[in-house]
């Protein structure tokens, strides 16, 4: 899946909705939605616009948090 935007190309919403909740559990910031490209057919993530309401869902959050906490406590554990 090639796009003229040079973005990584997402087959389908549920797919690019995934992808930015792992993005905001591993970065904390950067892209806060996702939109269909008439270019390639495909979804896209962007940091333009409003934030997507997923990422203000009360499950995802707590999602977010628990592994982003996950996340912490391992890298201390292997130092």
């Amino acid at each position: 899946m090639d796009c003229v935007t040079k973005k990584v190309c997402f087959e389908t919403e549920d797919k690019a909705l995934e992808a930015l909740i792992n993005n905001r559990i591993q970065f904390n910031a950067g892209p806060n939605n996702v939109y269909f490209c008439i270019d390639c057919g495909h979804y896209h993530l962007t940091s333009m616009g409003n934030e997507h309401k997923i990422l203000n869902d009360p499950e995802v959050k707590k999602r977010i948090d628990r592994e982003r906490n996950s996340g912490f406590w391992q890298g201390k554990v292997r130092r």
